[in-house]
């Protein structure tokens, strides 16, 4: 065989080889190519999941949103019982948008007349402003299915009586979620007519805001709503946006996130190398490849725990513990196994924050997450879901047993001490249990309930578990209710007063000084204790307004009594105002009232956040005159550094060991004790609380310089003390 044959047998015997090789190649590329094209579907759609479920979430919110204000006596003694615009304004107006971002607000009368509107945070003329077409089918639907259930007797809680509608639509050429609510009363305190109930409708459009909420939550970008379903173009993904009723409102779109593609153009460079190395570029392509899939898979399993999990402690976050709460609500209906759902959180978690530093704060929800992890095992759900918030999803718990088994070994975990960086802290929580299906079938409704279960567990005293009970959700709705009316009486100021209670000195008979005291009647005349408003208006905020309303109304009626002491109680919120000290003194130069007069009592657990600050007003105040009084003084963190660090000019036994005086106990030695701690001071010692002759003779002869109690006077109106200064004489009760 000569040369040739043989160089062209050879080049027979390679083509075989090169096919192959061309096959292979051919083969590889195209599973490429699949694999691209399938990792970017997979993503998109994905993508538009997350998209659809934000919109639906939006429904929902407006329908809460709304819940706050109709199911509320006033609003039922302020629109159909007897119409109040300004009320309406203040209440259902710009403060909707303000508070809650809502577009619009519409009220229609009993026979459907508008008689409100407000409009991107301003009222407009009702009379000028024409309903849009699309509320009238709305409106219809809660009239209907309100008369029904209120007639037939179906409804059974605040939530059934409050007929209410929401749709996804478009207005004004925009898509907006509309909700239309009747409004009806809270309790039976107030009773309504059918044909006068009046009906609230919201809006809220899907606009920038919400598309910027929607780029955040999920890493998309340039999300935008088109009116025109047109077709995607290259390297972006859309969604359409569908109404209540079907109809294609227009389409979401945004930059799709195809991480097959990304990967195909990071590999292109290769793609020519590949086809003229053949065989051996191949091989480094095979290798690349999988290494390339492998990090794209990780990648993407990276970010899909990201945004379904917490950085911090890797539990799962809220978006994934709704998600699984939901699927095992909607279980329910299937005969899925019964659940409870868990709500814990932290008892005094800012105070290790703010005392150990933020890191310390990070470290202790580490650990803690660990510990709650361990406890529940692994059938259950642990999620954080914000701060030093966690819950657990309690699968196949049949009783409320089963739950307060696992709150019981939560608790007693957390007697462990944790290790902070050397430093080793105590740090208990609270729990909060709601039962499905005994309280609930509804993923928010459940929610809800472990949330009040939770309050009550801090309500009564912190570290300790409470599941759910009816009595809970109504003094939960009794304390809302005392936040509505404490917040309308300070801003109309009626139904509050202050009544002062007398103190006197030695001989019993001599007032010296008075203590300005609030009270509170509402409008139908009910008197509500301060012990049941004052810790609302602490828990809602309201404190400091009610403090400075005490302060101004005080001074100004103790202006007339010039030989007498003025106590002011001041609340720890207010205390730690920046500008506390000018502010009194500026009450005291526009009421005339002579500081020499003015006492403010403080609580020692008052002082114990941020004294620097707390020095710096109170030695304001003293500079200007004002006298300093340290309350309760022995029922808190007691301590003669405290005396001596804000230099107090008066100490107040509590009420709770003039009780206790001649029955056996060591308050007549603790009374005596500190007494003389306050004469070797050369402080004031006031007794607090004395009811009984036999108690003021043990006080006197214990050295307190001045008393207070029903063995004098009880707190009175400011006209009492008047007739008791007219009088002359004052003897005790």
């Amino acid at each position: 065989m000569t040369d040739p044959d043989r160089i062209r047998s050879s080049a027979h015997g390679l083509f075989p080889v090169f096919a192959f090789i061309l096959a292979i190649l051919c083969i590889l590329i195209v599973t490429m190519l699949w694999s691209v094209l399938e990792s970017d579907r997979i993503a998109i759609d994905r993508q538009v999941r997350y998209v659809d479920l934000m919109v639906g979430e939006q429904v929902d919110k407006l329908i809460l949103d709304q819940e706050n204000v109709t199911i509320w006596d006033e609003a039922v003694r302020n629109t159909s019982i007897a119409y109040n615009p300004d009320w309406v304004s203040d209440n259902l107006g710009p403060w909707m948008q303000d508070y809650f971002g809502h577009d619009r607000s519409y009220l229609l009368d009993a026979a459907d007349r508008l008689v409100y509107a407000m409009a991107d945070g301003a009222d407009v003329d009702p009379e000028a402003t024409d309903l849009p077409a699309v509320f009238a089918p709305l409106i219809d639907e809660v009239r209907g299915r309100g008369w029904a259930s209120l007639q037939t007797g179906a409804a059974t809680s605040a939530d059934d009586e409050n007929p209410r509608k929401a749709r996804l639509t478009s207005l004004e050429n925009r898509p907006a979620v509309v909700s239309a609510m009747v409004i009806v009363p809270d309790s039976a305190r107030v009773e309504q007519e059918l044909a006068d109930a009046y009906v609230l409708v919201s809006v809220r459009f899907l606009d920038a805001r919400f598309l910027r909420d929607l780029e955040r939550r999920y890493f998309l970008e340039g999300v935008r709503f088109l009116g025109e379903a047109a077709d995607a173009p290259p390297g972006e993904a859309q969604t359409p946006l569908l109404g209540s009723d079907g109809q294609k409102l227009g389409v979401i779109r945004w930059r799709a996130i195809r991480p097959g593609t990304d990967l195909m153009v990071t590999l292109a460079p290769y793609a020519g190398g590949m086809i003229a190395l053949l065989g051996a570029v191949m091989m480094i392509l095979i290798r690349r490849t999988d290494r390339a899939m492998e990090d794209l898979r990780t990648g993407e399993a990276k970010a899909h725990h990201r945004a379904f999990h917490d950085d911090l402690t890797g539990l799962p976050n809220r978006t994934l513990f709704n998600a699984d709460l939901q699927t095992a609500a909607e279980g329910l209906a299937d005969g899925g196994p019964p659940f409870a759902v868990a709500y814990i959180d932290l008892d005094r978690f800012k105070d290790i924050n703010d005392s150990l530093g933020h890191p310390a704060g990070d470290e202790l929800l580490v650990q803690v997450a660990r510990r709650l992890v361990r406890v529940a095992g692994r059938d259950n759900l642990v999620a954080r879901l914000s701060g030093d918030e966690f819950a657990i999803l309690h699968r196949g718990a049949a009783q409320p047993e089963d739950a307060s088994a696992l709150a019981r070994r939560i608790l007693a975990a957390h007697e462990q001490e944790f290790d902070l960086f050397g430093t080793s802290v105590f740090a208990g929580c609270s729990i909060g249990i709601a039962m499905a299906p005994l309280h609930g079938r509804n993923r928010m409704e459940l929610c809800r309930k472990a949330d009040i279960a939770l309050y009550a567990a801090k309500a009564a005293g912190r570290n300790r578990a409470r599941v759910f009970t009816a009595t809970m959700d109504e003094e939960r709705r009794h304390k809302r209710s005392i936040e509505r009316g404490l917040r309308e009486a300070l801003h109309t100021g009626d139904g509050l007063d202050v009544h002062f209670q007398p103190f006197v000195d030695r001989s019993g008979v001599r007032v010296i000084g008075v203590e300005a005291l609030v009270r509170w009647r509402t409008a139908d005349g009910t008197q509500v204790p301060p012990s049941d408003f004052v810790p609302v208006a602490e828990e809602c905020g309201l404190i400091a307004d009610l403090g400075w309303w005490v302060f101004e109304r005080a001074l100004g009626t103790c202006v007339r009594w010039p030989d007498l002491v003025l106590a002011v109680n001041c609340s720890a919120v207010q205390l730690r105002q920046d500008g506390f000290a000018d502010r009194i003194v500026r009450l005291m130069e526009r009421t005339g009232f002579d500081p020499a007069r003015l006492e403010i009592e403080i609580t020692e657990t008052a002082l114990l956040d941020a004294p620097e600050m707390q020095v710096r007003e109170l030695d304001g105040l003293r500079a200007a005159g004002v006298r300093i009084s340290l309350d309760d003084f022995g029922t808190g963190y007691s301590s003669l550094s405290h005396l001596h660090q804000f230099k107090i000019d008066r100490i107040k036994i509590d009420k709770s060991f003039v009780r206790k005086i001649g029955d056996g106990t060591d308050s007549d030695a603790i009374v005596r004790a500190v007494a003389g701690l306050g004469k070797s001071l050369r402080l004031a010692v006031t007794a607090e609380g004395v009811e009984t002759a036999t108690q003021f003779r043990v006080l006197v002869d214990a050295g307190c310089t001045e008393f207070q109690g029903y063995l004098f006077s009880r707190p009175v109106p400011a006209e009492d003390i008047d007739a008791m200064l007219n009088a002359r004489a004052f003897a005790p009760a």
